[in-house]
C-alpha cells in the first residue's frame, strides 16, 4: 500500500470516527436551556437552589439535567415554594435521542443522559400565583342537602 492509501484511509477513518462523537444530541440540543419564573403580582423576588435570584418575570439558563426548587416572594403576600424537575423532551427531544441512538450508540446515548440533552425542564413557565398574607381561603361552595323524598300515603292513611 502506498503511503498515500494509507494517508486516504486514516482520514476517513477518522472523518467517520468524528461524525459518530458528534451524533450526539448534545451537540443538536444543548445541554441546558432558557427557564422562565412569572408570578402575579409581578415584581416579587424569586430564589433558585442553584443560587440564581432574579426580579419576575425573568429568564436565566438552566442545566437540563438540575432538579431544584425555587421559592418566589414578595411583601404581604405568602411565599410559594415550587420543585422543577425533567421530562423527556417531545417531538423533536425524542427524534434527536433516537437518532443519536443509531449514529452514536451506547456512547451516544450515555453521553446525552449524562448531560440531560434528552430533557426539558419542567414546568417552564413557571407561573405563580401570590396570595395576600391574611388573606382567607377561597370560599367552599355549601351544597344544600336536596330535600327527603316525601313519604307515599300507606293504606291505611
Amino acid at each position: 500500500m502506498s503511503n498515500t492509501a494509507i494517508r486516504t484511509f486514516g482520514l476517513a477513518a477518522l472523518a467517520l470516527a468524528a461524525t459518530q462523537v458528534s451524533a450526539c444530541a448534545t451537540i443538536l440540543r444543548t445541554d441546558s436551556q432558557k427557564f422562565t419564573i412569572e408570578s402575579s403580582p409581578p415584581g416579587a423576588e424569586a430564589k433558585t437552589s442553584l443560587g440564581v435570584t432574579c426580579t419576575t418575570p425573568c429568564t436565566f439558563k438552566a442545566k437540563r439535567k438540575d432538579r431544584f426548587s425555587v421559592t418566589v416572594s414578595k411583601d404581604g403576600y405568602e411565599p410559594v415554594t415550587t420543585e422543577i424537575g425533567r421530562k423527556l423532551a417531545g417531538g423533536g427531544g425524542t427524534t434527536t435521542f433516537l437518532g443519536n441512538a443509531i449514529a452514536g450508540g451506547a456512547i451516544g446515548v450515555g453521553v446525552d443522559f449524562a448531560t440531560g440533552a434528552p430533557y426539558d425542564l419542567y414546568p417552564n413557565p413557571l407561573v405563580v400565583e401570590l396570595k395576600p398574607v391574611g388573606a382567607a381561603p377561597a370560599p367552599v361552595a355549601e351544597t344544600t342537602p336536596a330535600p327527603a323524598a316525601e313519604a307515599a300515603p300507606t293504606a291505611s292513611e
